[in-house]
């Protein structure tokens, strides 16, 4: 699928139909304003994150240098309090545009903030609070690394519902890996430490706090960057507490998720936190409950991973707003007809 939206978006531009100059001067025609909003998680090298995901990581350092390159020539960069005073009557730039980045991860700091500053370009950061304040690595990625060093044949897990699979090689690791974070994404009300606590017997795998706290520090950020960052003029916004897919919670935790997370943020931060990015990036379009929530927790805008750009009139769903998810390795080709083509990001 890569290799092919690759060779569509070369091919348009081996015959001069680049997708992104044409989108840009069909906007000029637009009665309204379009904002570009880009999703990445991770700037780093594959190889130089030990045991944690490569599929995290959206691009290399040089990836995103030219493809910050591509924004900044092309866009208008704007900010989250410039898109929350659009929403109120205010207008956007033409060709507007936003970077975020979801989760938290240090990266953003040591490698996307320098090329940012570079290129005269912000981002709005959005971080689940527990990890950085209590230094733990992020549950996905400790259930990559338990299930990968197991040494059993099969995983076998009594809750939140008896399953077993099979881990005699790497392919069938890799595929236990997915079906178990499966469980955390899909399972209402789950109880997650007792989850991981059962995890790790059932992969006869330990897991110490040390080791939680180390793996955090080396890869997560911490509320000394987040400073760093907010001085260097990007800001940061909410990814919920503990990055809970919400449509897995009841009523009760929504306040603890949405509200805690909001209060954390404003008070280590300083300013107002008024936007949330949804972990695991679902619509909320037809969930009243989780809607109500956040209306109730003061958010004012969500986005969602759904590709798409945000139309900025009065039809837009502030609190489903899209934006285009960008994969490691695509073509500079790829990235700019993605920018006019949302499709072509997933």
């Amino acid at each position: 699928m890569m290799v092919r939206r690759n060779q569509m978006a070369a091919g348009l531009d081996r015959i001069g139909l680049t997708p992104l100059t044409l989108s840009m001067l069909g906007r000029s025609w637009w009665p309204w304003p379009r904002l570009t909003v880009l999703l990445y998680h991770r700037v780093n090298r594959p190889d130089e994150i030990g045991g944690l995901d490569p599929g995290l990581v959206d691009a290399t350092p040089e990836e995103f240098d030219a493809q910050m390159s591509i924004v900044a020539r092309y866009f208008s960069p704007v900010t989250i309090d410039q898109i929350v005073e659009a929403r109120h009557g205010g207008r956007l730039p033409s060709n507007a545009a936003i970077v975020t980045f979801d989760d938290g991860y240090r990266d953003n700091y040591q490698h996307a903030v320098p090329i940012l500053k570079r290129h005269g370009l912000t981002a709005v950061f959005f971080v689940s609070t527990d990890y950085l304040t209590e230094r733990r690595l992020f549950w996905w990625e400790i259930i990559r690394m338990v299930v990968l060093r197991s040494t059993l044949s099969e995983i076998t897990l009594g809750y939140p519902f008896p399953c077993a699979f099979p881990i005699t090689d790497e392919a069938q690791k890799a595929t236990a890996v997915n079906k178990v974070i499966r469980i955390v994404k899909s399972s209402y009300a789950m109880d997650l430490p007792r989850f991981m606590e059962e995890l790790y017997r059932g992969c006869g795998v330990s897991w110490s706090r040390q080791e939680d706290n180390d793996e955090a520090d080396r890869s997560i950020l911490t509320w000394d960057d987040v400073r760093d960052m907010r001085a260097a003029g990007m800001d940061v916004q909410s990814h919920t507490r503990t990055h809970r897919v919400l449509g897995t919670l009841p009523d009760e935790a929504f306040e603890n998720e949405l509200g805690g997370s909001k209060r954390e943020l404003e008070a280590r931060i300083d300013a107002p936190v008024r936007t949330i990015a949804y972990p695991v990036g679902k619509s909320v379009a037809a969930e009243p409950r989780i809607r109500e929530a956040l209306s109730k927790a003061g958010y004012e805008m969500g986005f969602t991973s759904s590709p798409g750009l945000v139309r900025m009139n009065g039809d837009e769903d502030y609190l489903d707003l899209k934006r285009i998810p960008i994969d490691r390795g695509i073509s500079a080709a790829t990235f700019r007809g993605a920018l006019a083509l949302p499709w072509l990001a997933g």
